[in-house]
């Protein structure tokens, strides 16, 4: 029953009691005192018809406030509630009593604690990370950096006996340098990510014609690892609708991946088929045995398989994050499974749908 009918009835039922309370009062005084003539001026009955109306009203306001006594103790209970949850008690809530607008009310205030309180939380979880990711970035780039700044000082004091000691000091600061050019676009690139500021620029692309081309262009880096590419593709070209700068980005990350940690020598197995509305890409190569509870954090944020590995051998750790944001903002999935050492990336866009012609 809704509150403004309850109330409509506590206010009839109260009336009705006072009404009833003024003709029996009323009915007494002419009785006791008009009838037998006690009352002989007309202040006299002026008062008299006042106390009648005041009994009345006084029985009124008894019966409707112990009529909405109930509502009453509910609404201080709610406001009660409402400052816990200004205060500490964020996400508390408040207990559902009756169907009616107060009930209504009490679930709207428990849905904004719980939501606020996932906010609040979300916030507080964001902050964390980002110091977190800070903090592993520092240490990561602090070493190549540290290595850069080595040789160089090697060679501005000239701390070299032979041209070709110089030349190997110039390739291994260079090569750092490299490593921290790319570590630092990996967390531009991840920030804008994360941040919702990369440009995404799709366009009606053949994912087949560019996943060959970005195989042929990795061959000489592929065959530098000790490893060779084993092709799968579907004869026809498989159209989706996509950034092909991101979508390279995504290919480099994952080869990256499998050339990092593929058992040498060996193949990586890269596929591609036309599904019923997706163009599904799977790269397969031979690793180590993941745990089957890390295979979902190879997508998170500076996850690395081997953490004993470090950051002077391994990459930025947010190769495979920036993967599957890259994914996602394609609308598409993204995810790993394995069978023994063979591990599997697969990817599923959305294909373009042919649309009629007129």
């Amino acid at each position: 029953m809704k509150l403004s009918v309850k109330l409509l009835l506590a206010v009839l039922v109260s009336f009705a009691v006072s009404l009833l309370t003024f003709v029996l009062v009323y009915q007494w005084v002419l009785v006791n005192y008009l009838i037998p003539g006690r009352v002989k001026s007309v202040s006299g009955f002026n008062l008299l018809t006042l106390s009648v109306f005041i009994v009345a009203s006084v029985s009124f306001i008894v019966v409707f406030l112990l009529i909405i006594r109930r509502k009453i103790t509910y609404i201080k209970y709610m406001q009660s509630g409402v400052k816990e949850m200004a205060g500490d008690a964020l996400g508390a809530t408040i207990s559902i009593q009756g169907k009616d607008e107060l009930a209504e009310l009490a679930k709207s205030i428990n849905t904004m604690s719980k939501k606020l309180k996932k906010k609040v939380e979300a916030e507080r979880e964001k902050e964390r990370l980002k110091n977190e990711l800070i903090a592993n970035l520092s240490h990561d780039l602090r070493t190549p950096l540290t290595t850069v700044i080595g040789f160089l000082s090697l060679i501005r004091e000239q701390r070299y006996e032979r041209q070709s000691q110089l030349s190997e000091y110039v390739e291994t600061a260079y090569k750092k340098a490299e490593q921290l050019e790319h570590r630092l676009e990996d967390l531009f690139t991840y920030t804008k990510l994360s941040n919702n500021e990369i440009q995404f620029q799709p366009q009606v692309l053949d994912i087949r014609k560019m996943l060959v081309q970005f195989l042929h262009e990795s061959l000489q880096i592929i065959e530098e690892s000790q490893l060779s590419i084993k092709a799968d593709f579907s004869t026809d070209p498989i159209m989706i609708e996509a950034d092909p700068e991101h979508m390279i980005r995504v290919f480099e990350n994952l080869l990256s991946n499998a050339l990092k940690y593929s058992k040498k020598p060996g193949e990586i197995w890269v596929k591609l088929q036309q599904g019923h509305d997706s163009a599904q890409i799977t790269f397969r190569n031979r690793a180590k045995t993941i745990p089957e509870h890390e295979l979902a954090q190879l997508f998170d944020r500076l996850y690395r398989l081997d953490q004993a590995r470090s950051p002077e051998e391994d990459g930025s750790g947010l190769g495979l994050a920036i993967a599957k944001q890259m994914i996602q903002l394609h609308q598409g999935r993204i995810w790993a499974d394995q069978e023994g050492e063979m591990i599997d990336f697969h990817i599923h866009l959305p294909l373009v749908m042919d649309t009629p012609s007129d």
